[in-house]
């Protein structure tokens, strides 16, 4: 795994399949050509698996027997934090420690995303600087205009530098 230049792990107490999934199809689709390991079956792989030659990683990291810190990830998805698998952990404490071990293993220049909806997520990575995401308009990227069925929507960049930086690019466009 410390061959890839990107790891790209997906932990959570729910849904890492699916988001590792929906990771892989954007991947696929943008033509990164990305080695997967997905706890599921994937349709477009024919498996829960692949083996490409770019540089990126992309793979489901459960906490289960901690086995998640056995990984080293560039980009750390924290999808949510529950008192779950508690044959192994003693009590929600101790599942958000492990979660925070999980995070602290992005290095300074990688990439630490979760759900800022999740008060479990919050309280596990506080002091720790990461990519909030999730409904709530204080997340650093959020939805909004849903449709009925939550198929559509907008997705919303609600951080200030990309939005000096959006600026800045567009001033330059428009000077001569």
């Amino acid at each position: 795994m410390q061959a890839y230049k990107n790891a790209i792990c997906v932990a959570g107490t729910h849904g890492k399949t699916t988001t590792t999934s929906m990771l892989t199809h954007i991947f696929m689709q943008a033509g990164l050509d990305p080695t997967i390991m997905i706890g599921g079956f994937l349709p477009l792989l024919g498996a829960g698996h692949r083996v490409g030659k770019g540089d990126t990683i992309i793979l489901e990291s459960c906490e289960y027997c901690n086995s998640f810190l056995n990984f080293f990830p560039t980009v750390a998805v924290i999808l949510d934090v529950d008192a779950d698998h508690l044959d192994f952990f003693k009590d929600l404490a101790d599942v958000e420690h492990s979660f925070r071990t999980f995070a602290s293993l992005v290095p300074e220049d990688g990439l630490i995303v979760a759900n800022g909806d999740d008060q479990n997520t919050r309280d596990t990575l506080q002091g720790l600087p990461y990519l909030s995401f999730g409904f709530d308009t204080s997340n650093t990227v959020y939805g909004k205009n849903f449709s009925e069925d939550f198929s559509e929507f907008d997705v919303i960049i609600a951080a200030a530098s990309r939005m000096r930086r959006s600026a800045s690019a567009s001033s330059a466009a428009t000077t001569r």
